[in-house]
């Protein structure tokens, strides 16, 4: 129930600040739910490195926020041109926080209780339940997600289907607001479907459930991808072939029949091929990717450059929790500004390690090493 609310209600930046809102509202009372019921005998296990550093990350967004004597403050790599305002003002530099945006820094902090409560919620529940569970649920909402975009493109101008003002209008986005953020879902979802697949070919194709399933379970995995080449996503697009053979392998047994074997795999071939094929003889569906490659003010290479300079200005500290919007103006090229502006970096990596400095790059790196061992043990 909780997901499903995340996805419906998630999907939005401005437009959704209110529903937001209630899930951050919904996740701190399922915390304090689960820590008065835990169970003395469960322990976290292998969710502990990421609670651990979820909750770090909210100690020091709450750190930002504290009012550091002119000395130390002024002091912190970046902050030169800040201090040169209030000179300019005649204004003696004030006490400061660290957190160049304290308000944005102060509103991170409430969206990490969504995870947080999704790990912990994970382990109260248990994996030997959460496993088909999840894996039913992710890809059924794929799947519905998929119809609602298609039916977002296919039924427009006559209808308005999209959720939110400022949105992809023209390409399906399903309940978010943009194009990338739903084939990201959705190739998400992919691991999910072809577990279920290669469940249900590993037992047998002879009786009349197993095959009816399968069938099934073929037409949705078809439907993801045509959902993934209607959104025009370039950077999904290159990630959905590696996602697709390495979701075969990890979930892979030695149980599966000769003949399962070759089915899971001519399924995964067939799909690719005819949704390609669907897509780009649509008529309806014109215009495909989203991402602009070109060297342009608002192409990802110009974002990231940019990104880049905030983060050598910036570093080891960090500009704040949250500050990206607020500070990455002082990087763009005047002469290029419209009323369009970068919100984001699009590259989420980059953009922690702007916001965080040393402190984001120890994060990653020990995500990165949590995940490598999670895959090898799997």
């Amino acid at each position: 129930m909780f997901l499903s609310l995340c996805i419906v209600l998630g999907g939005s930046g401005v437009d959704g600040l209110f529903w937001h809102g209630l899930l951050q509202v919904a996740a701190a009372t399922g915390l304090a739910i689960l820590s008065l019921s835990w169970p003395k005998n469960l322990k976290l296990g292998a969710a502990k490195l990421p609670i651990l550093i979820l909750s770090s990350f909210g100690f020091i967004a709450a750190l930002q926020c504290i009012e550091l004597p002119v000395a130390l403050w002024s002091a912190i790599p970046g902050r030169d041109s800040v201090a040169l305002g209030f000179v300019e003002l005649g204004i003696s530099n004030p006490a400061m926080p660290f957190s160049l945006d304290v308000e944005s820094t102060m509103a991170t902090v409430p969206y990490l209780l969504i995870p947080l409560f999704v790990l912990t919620l994970g382990i109260r529940v248990g994996s030997a339940r959460l496993s088909n569970l999840a894996s039913w649920f992710v890809t059924l909402m794929a799947s519905a997600i998929v119809l609602l975009g298609l039916l977002q493109v296919l039924v427009a101008p006559d209808f308005d289907l999209y959720l939110y003002e400022f949105s992809n209008r023209g390409f399906p986005v399903g309940p978010f607001a943009n194009a990338n953020h739903f084939a990201c879902f959705l190739l998400m979802s992919i691991p999910f479907a072809i577990h279920l697949i290669q469940k249900y070919t590993a037992v047998s194709l002879n009786s009349d459930a197993s095959i009816a399933l399968s069938v099934f379970l073929i037409a949705v995995l078809l439907l993801l991808l045509i959902g993934i080449v209607a959104a025009g996503s370039v950077a999904v697009y290159l990630m959905t072939v590696p996602v697709l053979i390495i979701a075969s392998v990890v979930t892979w047994s030695a149980k599966i029949t000769k003949r399962g074997r070759r089915w899971s795999i001519a399924v995964i071939g067939v799909s690719m091929i005819v949704s390609c094929a669907l897509v780009l003889s649509s008529p309806i569906i014109g215009e495909l990717g989203v991402t602009i490659l070109e060297d342009g003010p608002l192409s990802r290479y110009r974002i990231w450059d940019i990104t880049l300079d905030g983060t050598m200005t910036y570093w080891p500290m960090g500009s704040g929790i949250g500050t990206y919007h607020s500070v990455i103006p002082l990087f763009e090229d005047r002469a290029a500004v419209t009323s369009t502006y970068v919100a984001r970096a699009h590259n989420d990596y980059l953009q922690l390690v702007m916001e965080t400095g040393l402190v984001g790059v120890v994060g990653l790196l020990a995500a990165g090493i949590w995940l490598a061992n999670r895959i090898w043990k799997v």
